[in-house]
């Protein structure tokens, strides 16, 4: 259970700092630039390395690229990429996409994983919410699950 719990706190630390458009900056705020994730080694007694997440925005501070690095402890010492998001948004500041993609070390890239296209209607309520793999034998994105909402005129 205790492994359980930290590997829960954990995924809540690193999608804490996701606002996206939920909660947009503005201009003038500070923005979130790093953050580190450490893990306590209780038979050495310190708190050791495991994530560090470089943030990136637009020229509306919105969240664009979040990347994920992981340190390793075998040489050469130090932090390595591991994963990515890249998020999109339109003229309004919602949030319309969203990709997932690991490193590749061996080939220097990053490659697509998964992708997230969101769909508003005017008054900004999402609308739509699409899901995709990315296929690496078509190389293009596969459609997984699509969800569609709708509202009311009681806004």
């Amino acid at each position: 259970m205790h492994d359980l719990m930290r590997k829960s706190l954990l995924v809540l630390l690193l999608l804490a700092p996701f606002s996206f458009s939920l909660f947009p900056q503005q201009p003038g705020q500070s923005v979130l630039e790093k953050t580190y994730v450490y893990t306590w080694d209780s038979e050495t007694n310190v708190w050791e390395h495991g994530k560090r997440i470089n943030y990136s925005y637009d020229e509306n501070l919105n969240q664009t690229i979040a990347t994920f690095h992981y340190y390793s402890y075998s040489e050469p010492l130090g932090w390595r990429r591991d994963w990515r998001f890249v998020c999109s948004y339109d003229s309004e500041g919602n949030h319309t996409e969203e990709v997932f993609q690991s490193w590749d070390s061996q080939a220097s890239v990053w490659v697509n994983d998964s992708r997230y296209a969101l769909t508003y209607d005017g008054n900004g309520n999402r609308t739509d919410f699409e899901s995709f793999y990315w296929d690496s034998q078509s190389n293009d994105w596969s459609a997984i699950s699509r969800e569609t909402e709708t509202y009311n005129s009681n806004q």
